[in-house]
């Protein structure tokens, strides 16, 4: 059973995280997909580094608490403001500096990348308060539930990208995926 919902739901979780490139890789000049690529993967390193630094050690703290529902939500609780209080300074902090990091790291030659890095790094902030659910879920034996939050992220996250596009160009995908992350982290 647990590969049978973790299979398909990496494979939504995939497809969700991506899809912002995969939509806009068909409407955008590819000097704009390049600018826009760069600064997710930058913005991704945060959320991809505290996910999988994280997991592990969450769900064998999570399965040596479940028999224990009060200890298994102050586990919960903890892990989940533990890490949205570390990533919190780090994204703003990229909101902050996006320019003179974009200058230091890539060159003068990608400072049209800066907006979009900064921005961004401030729609993946909700994205750190689900971070502990998928090893909760696990951890406790509802991988169905891990499956049924990527099918709804990946539900949020369509519209949410599509019509942002339409809405305000790339500056509207952004706004798109944070709220999509919003939506996300709330059902997480």
């Amino acid at each position: 059973e647990f590969l049978g919902w973790m299979i398909p739901s990496q494979f939504i979780i995939a497809v969700s995280w991506q899809f912002d490139r995969l939509f806009l890789a068909r409407v955008i000049p590819i000097n704009q997909m390049g600018l826009y690529s760069l600064s997710s993967n930058v913005n991704s390193i945060l959320e991809q580094t505290v996910s999988r630094a994280v997991s592990g050690p969450l769900i064998s703290g999570f399965v040596l608490a479940k028999d224990d529902a009060v200890r298994l939500r102050r586990g919960y609780l903890l892990a989940d403001s533990t890490i949205f209080n570390l990533g919190a300074p780090a994204s703003l902090a990229t909101f902050c500096l996006a320019d003179p990091l974009v200058r230091l790291a890539f060159g003068q030659s990608w400072i049209e990348a800066a907006p979009y890095l900064g921005g961004l790094a401030l729609a993946m902030l909700p994205a750190l308060i689900r971070i502990p659910f998928r090893p909760l879920a696990m951890a406790v034996g509802h991988t169905r539930f891990v499956f049924l939050t990527a099918l709804w992220s990946l539900a949020l996250r369509i519209p949410a990208v599509a019509g942002g596009f339409v809405i305000g160009g790339i500056e509207g995908v952004i706004w798109g995926i944070g709220f999509a992350n919003i939506g996300n982290a709330a059902i997480a």
